[in-house]
């Protein structure tokens, strides 16, 4: 009996972090905590990180890393923070991905930062093949923690877009 392929669901979930205008030191949370809606959509429950891009309108060129959490941590992760968490957070943790400087291409005035073939699987806290309708079982939530000490003018200057795949 042939096989078939496995089929894939992709989808890119975008969002604009509402950020701080004075300068960040090393090791503080930008934006504070997003929940990504649906991130686990699949009967498995398992995400495939594609590739991630910030569109940095201030050029700050901020060189970060992306803390991936498998359900809602406990902790406070706010805009300006220390990133300091508990050891129940950490195991909560299914992806870090780093953009590193190298990854930007600047405008006149902006940049945009890309990294591509992420390829990092996560799994859900929670079966979410159990519960096809409730969405906050489904959720992902992303922090994204500054390497640098960037300083933007506006609460809107970056947009993140995360591209994901899930086996349907």
């Amino acid at each position: 009996m042939p096989s078939s392929p496995i089929k894939k669901l992709s989808k890119v979930i975008t969002f604009t972090p509402t950020i701080g205008t004075g300068a960040y030191s090393a090791n503080q949370i930008v934006g504070g905590i997003t929940k990504l809606a649906d991130f686990f959509e699949s009967l498995s429950g398992v995400t495939e990180l594609m590739n991630i891009s910030v569109s940095d309108n201030a050029n700050q060129k901020i060189v970060g890393t992306f803390f991936f959490f498998k359900k809602k941590p406990a902790g406070t992760y706010t805009d300006g923070a220390a990133f300091s968490p508990s050891q129940a957070d950490l195991n909560l943790i299914g992806a870090i991905v780093t953009l590193p400087a190298a990854n930007y291409v600047s405008g006149a005035s902006n940049a945009v930062g890309d990294i591509g073939n992420i390829r990092k699987k996560i799994q859900a806290a929670t079966q979410t093949n159990q519960i096809p309708n409730v969405t906050d079982s489904k959720s992902g939530y992303v922090v994204f923690v500054t390497g640098g000490t960037p300083t933007y003018g506006n609460a809107s200057a970056l947009q993140i877009s995360i591209g994901v795949e899930q086996d349907i």
